[in-house]
C-alpha cells in the first residue's frame, strides 16, 4: 500500500491513526517494563501472571458496560475517559510497591482499555467506506506499531541508563511515570476527531441473520486469546531466564519487531488482493505458529539467542501485521450499527480466555520454559483451522 493512498484518507481516519500511535507509544513504555518492575520488587512470575489476569478480568467486566457508556458519552468521549483512566492507573503503578496497589493499577488499566479498544475500532471502521476501510485500519495499525516501536525502544534504554544513578527499581519507576505522562498527552491527539458513534438504547442488539457469523468470529478469538495467555505476556522473561538477556537487549528486539510489523502492514493489503482476505489471515496465523513452536529447540543450538530472537521477530511480525486486514474483513460482514457491540464482544472473548490462562501460564513456565510454546501452538492451530472452515467462500459484505 503506497503512501499516496494513505495520504488520501479522511481527516478523521488520519487523526485516529495519530491517536493510536500516541496511545501505543505510552503503552510500549510501561507495558514492556512492567514485568521487570514487578519481579524486581521480589514478586514471582506467577504473581505477575495473577496481576495480568486481574487486569484482563477488569477489562472483560468493563467491556460489558462499555457500549452503554458509549451510548451516553459517544465513542469519542469513551476513548478520552479510558485514556485518562489508564494514565492515572499507570501513575499509581509507579507510586507504590504494595500488592494491593499493584493490583488496583492493573485493574484500572484494564478498565481504561475497555473504554478505548472497541470504540477506536468502530470509529476507524466508520471513518472510510467500503474498500478504503482496509486502508484506514492499515494507517491506524502502522502508526500504532511505530508508536509501540518508539515506546518499547525507549523503555529498556531509559531504564538501563537510569539504573546506575538511581538503582534498578527506581529506574523502572521513572520509566513508568514517563509512560503515565505520555498516556495523558494522548488524549489531546484525539481531540480533533469530528466523527462519533453513539449506540442506541439497546447497544448489544445483533440482527438474527448475523448471529452465526458473530459467534464464529468470537469462538476463533477465544481460542487465540486462550493460547496467547500461556506464553505472550512472559516473552521478556523467556529471554531473561534462557539467556540472561538485558532489558536493553530485549527492548531493542521488541522495538525492532514493532518496526518490522509496521513495515509489513503496508504490504498486507497487497497480500489480501493476491490471496483473498481469508487465505491471507489463516496463512499468516499458520506461518507464525510454525515459527513459534520451533523456538524452544532453537535456543539450544549454537547462536541460540540470535536464532531464538530471529524466530521471535518473525513470529510476532507475521501474526500481528495481518491485523488490519482481519479487522476490515470481520467488520465488513456486519452492519455499521452492530460493529461497536461486536468489537466489545470479540475483545471480551479474547481477554476472558486470556485471563483464564495467563496465571496458569506463569505457573507452567516455572516448571518448564518449553511447554507454553506447545500449548499456545495447539490453540493457535485449532483457531486457524476453525476460522478457515467457518468462513471459506466468504468475501465479506462490506457495507458502508
Amino acid at each position: 500500500m503506497g503512501i499516496r493512498e494513505l495520504a488520501g484518507l479522511s481527516s478523521d481516519a488520519k487523526r485516529l491513526a495519530v491517536y493510536n500511535g500516541a496511545y501505543n507509544f505510552a503503552s510500549g513504555l510501561y507495558g514492556f517494563i512492567a514485568v521487570f518492575y514487578v519481579t524486581s520488587l521480589g514478586y514471582s512470575a506467577a504473581f505477575f501472571g495473577a496481576l495480568s489476569a486481574a487486569g484482563e478480568a477488569a477489562l472483560v467486566i468493563s467491556l460489558l458496560g462499555a457500549p452503554h457508556v458509549a451510548s451516553r458519552t459517544g465513542a469519542r468521549g469513551s476513548i478520552a475517559a479510558g485514556t485518562a483512566l489508564t494514565a492515572a492507573s499507570v501513575a499509581a503503578l509507579a507510586l507504590s510497591s504494595a500488592p494491593s496497589m499493584l493490583m488496583a493499577s492493573f485493574i484500572g488499566a484494564g478498565t481504561g482499555q475497555a473504554l478505548v479498544s472497541p470504540n477506536l475500532s468502530s470509529l476507524v471502521s466508520t471513518s472510510e467506506p467500503g474498500e478504503r476501510r482496509t486502508a484506514a485500519f492499515v494507517a491506524s495499525g502502522f502508526l500504532g506499531q511505530v508508536g509501540a516501536f518508539l515506546g518499547t525502544a525507549l523503555s529498556g534504554t531509559m531504564a538501563d541508563a537510569l539504573q546506575p544513578e538511581v538503582g534498578r527499581v527506581d529506574a523502572y519507576r521513572w520509566v513508568i511515570a514517563a509512560a503515565s505522562l505520555a498516556m495523558a498527552s494522548a488524549v489531546a491527539a484525539s481531540a480533533g476527531v469530528k466523527l462519533d458513534l453513539r449506540p442506541g438504547q439497546n447497544p448489544w442488539r445483533i440482527r438474527r441473520e448475523d448471529l452465526g457469523t458473530m459467534w464464529r468470529l468470537v469462538a476463533a478469538a477465544t481460542m487465540i486469546g486462550a493460547g496467547a495467555g500461556f506464553l505472550i505476556p512472559f516473552f521478556p522473561l523467556q529471554f531473561k531466564y534462557r539467556f540472561g538477556s538485558s532489558a536493553s537487549y530485549i527492548s531493542l528486539l521488541f522495538s525492532t519487531t514493532n518496526a518490522a510489523m509496521a513495515a509489513l502492514m503496508l504490504y498486507m493489503p497487497e497480500l489480501e488482493r493476491r490471496l483473498g482476505s481469508l487465505n491471507a489471515i489463516v496463512g499468516s496465523w499458520a506461518l507464525a505458529t510454525a515459527l513459534m513452536v520451533i523456538m524452544p529447540a532453537s535456543s539450544r543450538t549454537p547462536f541460540g539467542e540470535a536464532i531464538f530472537s530471529a524466530l521471535y521477530l518473525g513470529r510476532t511480525t507475521v501474526m500481528n501485521a495481518i491485523g488490519p486486514v482481519q479487522s476490515s474483513f470481520e467488520l465488513s460482514m456486519l452492519a455499521p450499527d452492530e460493529r461497536p457491540a461486536f468489537s466489545s464482544l470479540e475483545t471480551i472473548s479474547w481477554n476472558a480466555a486470556n485471563a483464564a490462562t495467563v496465571a496458569l501460564g506463569g505457573l507452567i513456565m516455572q516448571q518448564s520454559l518449553d511447554a507454553p510454546f506447545y500449548v499456545c501452538g495447539a490453540f493457535y492451530s485449532a483457531a486457524a483451522a476453525f476460522y478457515y472452515a467457518s468462513f471459506r467462500g466468504s468475501a465479506g459484505g462490506r457495507p458502508p
